[in-house]
């Protein structure tokens, strides 16, 4: 029986292993002022107090509902955003930390923090502070990414030609940019079931309302980006690719990297 667990075991050890080596990628920490179980904003301190207490390890903290800093808004990847999950029951408060990057995967998951105080105020704080130990451990320290030559025919502008273009020709374009540059790793966004995402070639699209902001279709209808809210108007986070949606002189355009290469696309939406 006991040879049973052991892959468990493995799993579990790797798993922490890898969360804890990736936090030093990440510059900033995007705290909710509201989480989802609370009934008000900061309700407790405990949205106040999950701000001091990323500074504390070095971080740089906003707030979601506060203007993203412009290199946030250039890179959404150097973010991390802090969700707090709330599993108490009516005995103990229970509390734990999640670490979500751009593309919505966690990164880090804490230790559950607990309390036994009765006073909502103090089991919430004390939980949150017992929680966070697991972040303290990381010895977190921003660790300033390479910098890497951009090249500028490396860098693919999308024009309003691209509707002529098929799938095909696109991929064509890209693996032979990829060859001359020999970049061997296959490093394409993918979608939650693995499949590439590819370059879009409609240029109307048309917005559809969810709960954490608008996923955007074309005429088939097919899913062409999902977009997650910011705290900064007219800019969207891109769901599954390193990137950003945003408006600029009245247009909007989609900024993102497909096989290691910059893209910028201008569409038309329907809102």
């Amino acid at each position: 029986m006991r040879l049973k667990y052991i892959p468990f075991v493995l799993v579990f050890f790797m798993a922490n292993t890898l969360f804890g080596q990736s936090l030093n990628e990440y510059k900033y920490v995007i705290v909710s002022s509201k989480y989802g179980f609370q009934k008000s904003e900061d309700q407790y301190q405990l949205n106040s107090l999950t701000k001091f207490l990323f500074e504390k390890e070095g971080f740089n903290v906003i707030y979601n509902s506060l203007e993203l800093p412009t290199e946030v808004v250039n890179n959404p990847c150097l973010a991390l955003t802090a969700e707090i999950i709330n599993e108490s029951n009516m005995f103990t408060t229970k509390l734990v930390i999640e670490l979500k990057n751009c593309k919505n995967q966690k990164v880090f998951v804490s230790k559950e923090g607990r309390s036994k105080e009765k006073e909502y105020k103090a089991g919430y704080q004390e939980a949150l502070r017992k929680a966070f130990e697991s972040v303290k451990e990381q010895n977190y320290s921003y660790s300033v990414p390479a910098i890497t030559e951009v090249v500028e025919e490396d860098i693919i502008e999308v024009n309003e030609n691209i509707s002529q273009l098929d799938e095909a020709e696109i991929e064509d374009v890209v693996m032979e940019s990829t060859e001359s540059s020999n970049l061997k790793v296959d490093n394409r966004d993918r979608d939650s079931k693995g499949n590439i995402l590819g370059v879009p070639t409609e240029k109307m699209l048309y917005a559809q309302e969810n709960r954490l902001g608008y996923q955007l279709v074309d005429s088939t209808p097919k899913i062409v980006f999902i977009l997650l809210k910011t705290g900064k108007k007219d800019v969207y986070f891109l769901k599954n690719r390193t990137g950003t949606f945003y408006k600029e002189e009245g247009k909007w355009f989609a900024e993102y990297y497909f096989d290691g290469h910059l893209m910028k696309q201008e569409f038309e939406v329907k809102w």
